[in-house]
């Protein structure tokens, strides 16, 4: 979110502290700041349109002539939402904009246009490029424009499970806990003055805690303050009806969206309920959505006119005709806006508040905000606030004594403790805690020494050992040598390591004739997904997934090393469990695909063929032989296995590419059938440049004479210090030819 600095000072006295300051202290308690955002343009004036006229060249953009204070000037313009009399920003030749754009005088289509009038994303205020920026009245002609009072704006990226600082009173209400200062909590009350009130119903209470709506009549059409306007430019909502622009005010300010239908448009008693199989909505991005019973909905006699917590209907939204407006505050359930919202793949600003759990107490307190405002800027009669649920009883920790320190092993009191999460909203009795009805995060003890600690500062926590930890027994260094090594002779001897994921699925098991609830398998108390529920008790999964997925090579030699788990009954208690002595296993499995035996010195026993099970499961269709082992019994079988590793093993020739541009060329040739690709490679030895050979066909028979055989080869030319011309290249291959013309009588082909 974006966060105006003069915006969080009317919550917190923010003093002299630079912007530096309040950005590292926001870090500081758990909420990162991206950027500081202050106006990154110069020569921007303000400007008033004088005329319009089509311009006599271009159909799409028009001719104005703009006073900017110093003189009128003619400036072309594409934007659609132009109008005579308007205040602009307008930036003059020489003014340099965001992403290094410099403004200069110059000619479009024959008229010259001296300067330009902004949209808001030329001026890096927000995304919006749908029409130039209008400003209010009470701008100054030929005053420099100043964008929030050219103030700082805090990017904020905040985290999912902190719904209650998506607001400057949220962020204003941490900010003042570490600081130990006050800060406002509002306590608006819109004069009543209208009679009529709204009739309102929860048919589903787990969708929605509390619903509030009230009835508000007047002329809409005026200009938002200057101040407001700023505001919401900067942090990235574009301008849309006054009381549209109040509601999102007041969202950003408070942290509980608002919904504005034209109360003409809304026929008898207002419903929250969840949406029928056939029900379907037009909303305001103009698209028809087909509705679920799972979708909350706000509906009317006629159907629904909301989708709850994500977007307003469009035949119920409010227009510049709208004379009487139906303001809706409410609270509904996470789970349920996220899900509608994903399904039906919509982003709204509501939505993304709604998710991460807003303040079901606040419902009320935005209403009065909401409707003092637009009293006062529009001039309404605001009517009286019908509420419908309540809100939802709030949560009770246990603290147990000095459970704070041990966590965080600080000495203070519980008296330092309680002061602490005071200042957060919390509430003691002894050593009971009532949450705040904004803290749908903090849900167990261990949360409660979180927020002291975040408030203290963990730079600020004491270096102290908490307690003295034991370190399960690992294999020494020198069986992990062995066991390297021995991965050293599997790939000398052509074998390929292959790493696999450490979990299996219900499914899998069940490939392996293993039952999942069999005392053999270790289920996750967590796991990441269904896919990955069970700790592998084999490496055998693991390698069948890989050559299913390599069924085009004709052979394949793979090997994995690695940790298996099974249960076993501990001494103690007897329950089952994994342990390095006994449930944990490293094992070597190899899988290869055909009928051929590997024999290797280091395993004394045969493979086995892939159990039909997990053949079938992976659609496997050739032969797999499997040879599984606990690594130490292999290890054992090993006799002097620094030897024969010395003999097996081949050092590597590696040649250091050219940081220069190689050339690939391809030669085919026909040869006496008797001579090798390897002949071939060594003939060609020496030829300036060709740093590579390689065979990539070779056949017989055929159309070929008797006695020979086709040979062809990908030839690869490199130089260390530069780029091969053409004429080099040509000359290397000409001496390819040459040679194999002359010393094996090849014919090229």
């Amino acid at each position: 979110m974006k966060l105006v600095r003069s915006w969080l000072n009317e919550f917190i006295d923010l003093g002299d502290r630079s912007n530096e300051s309040i950005a590292a202290e926001l870090e500081s308690l758990g909420h990162e700041v991206e950027a500081i955002i202050q106006d990154d343009f110069t020569g921007v004036v303000v400007g008033k349109i004088l005329t319009i006229s089509p311009h006599p060249q271009a159909d799409r953009v028009q001719v104005t002539t703009v006073d900017t204070g110093d003189r009128i000037r003619t400036i072309v313009c594409g934007a659609p939402n132009i109008e005579v009399g308007q205040l602009v920003p307008v930036a003059l030749p020489g003014a340099k904009l965001p992403k290094g754009l410099e403004i200069v005088e110059r000619a479009v289509r024959g008229v010259v246009s001296d300067g330009m009038i902004c949209a808001a994303d030329e001026l890096g205020l927000s995304d919006d490029h749908s029409g130039i920026l209008i400003l209010p009245d009470s701008s100054t002609i030929g005053q420099p424009f100043q964008a929030a009072d050219k103030e700082a704006v805090f990017d904020v990226a905040l985290t999912p499970n902190r719904g209650d600082a998506v607001s400057v009173l949220g962020l204003a209400r941490d900010l003042a806990a570490r600081w130990q200062v006050k800060f406002i909590t509002p306590t608006n009350q819109p004069i009543v003055n209208l009679k009529e009130t709204p009739l309102v119903q929860i048919e589903d209470p787990a969708g929605c805690s509390i619903y509030t709506a009230r009835y508000l009549e007047g002329k809409f059409s005026t200009h938002l303050p200057s101040l407001i306007e700023g505001r919401l430019t900067a942090v990235g909502h574009g301008q849309y009806h006054p009381v549209v622009d109040i509601t999102n005010y007041v969202m950003e300010e408070l942290g509980v969206p608002l919904h504005a239908f034209d109360g003409d448009k809304v026929q008898g008693t207002v419903t929250v309920r969840r949406a029928g199989d056939q029900e379907s909505i037009e909303l305001l991005d103009g698209q028809t959505y087909q509705l679920t019973k799972d979708d909350l909905v706000i509906a009317d006699k006629t159907g629904p006119i909301a989708l709850a917590g994500i977007m307003g209907g469009k035949a119920s939204s409010v227009t510049e005709a709208s004379t009487r407006v139906l303001l809706e505050a409410a609270n509904f359930d996470p789970v349920s806006i996220r899900r509608t919202r994903r399904r039906l793949g919509l982003t709204s600003t509501a939505a993304y508040r709604f998710e991460r759990g807003t303040d079901p107490a606040m419902a009320e307190v935005v209403s009065h905000r909401a409707a003092e405002l637009i009293q006062t800027i529009c001039q309404a009669k605001v009517g009286s606030l019908t509420v419908s649920g309540a809100v939802p009883k709030q949560t009770t920790l246990t603290l147990p004594k000095d459970s704070i320190n041990r966590r965080l092993g600080t000495k203070i009191s519980h008296q330092e403790a309680q002061d602490i999460l005071g200042r957060l909203g919390f509430t003691f009795e002894d050593r009971v805690v009532t949450v705040p009805t904004w803290r749908h995060d903090v849900s167990i003890p261990e949360d409660l020494a979180e927020e002291v600690g975040r408030i203290i500062g963990l730079d600020n926590l004491p270096r102290e050992i908490l307690s003295q930890v034991t370190l399960p027994e690992i294999p020494d260094h020198q069986t992990w040598q062995k066991i390297e090594a021995l991965k050293d002779q599997l790939v000398a001897s052509g074998w390929t390591e292959h790493i696999g994921s450490s979990f299996l699925s219900s499914n899998e098991l069940k490939m392996l004739e293993i039952d999942d609830n069999s005392e053999s398998v270790i289920r996750l108390a967590n796991p990441v997904s269904e896919e990955a529920a069970f700790l592998r008790c084999t490496l055998l999964v693991s390698l069948a997934k890989a050559i299913a997925k390599n069924p085009v090579f004709p052979e394949l030699k793979l090997f994995e090393v690695g940790t298996v788990w099974s249960q076993i009954p501990t001494n103690a208690s007897g329950k089952p469990s994994a342990t390095k002595n006994g449930g944990e296993i490293i094992a070597i499995t190899l899988a290869w695909t055909g009928t051929k035996p590997h024999s290797l010195s280091f395993l004394d026993k045969p493979g086995v063929t892939l159990t039909e099970g997990v053949a079938k499961g992976f659609k496997i269709r050739r032969p797999v032989t499997i040879l599984e082992s606990p690594v130490e019994v292999v290890l054992n079988n090993l006799s002097q296995l620094e030897q024969p590793l010395k003999t097996h093993i081949k050092p590597l020739a590696v040649r250091i590419p050219s940081r220069f541009q190689p050339v690939l060329r391809d030669i085919a040739i026909l040869v006496d059938q008797n001579i090798s690709p390897k002949k071939v490679s060594a003939v060609l030895n020496g030829i300036p440049n060709l740093v590579d050979i390689e065979l990539f066909d070779q056949f017989s028979g055929g159309k070929l004479p008797s006695g020979t055989h086709s040979l062809a080869f990908h030839l690869l030319f490199e130089h260390p210090d530069h780029t091969l011309n053409e004429e080099k290249i040509t000359e290397a291959i000409k001496k390819v030819t040459t040679r194999l013309v002359e010393k094996l009588k090849a014919t090229i082909r």
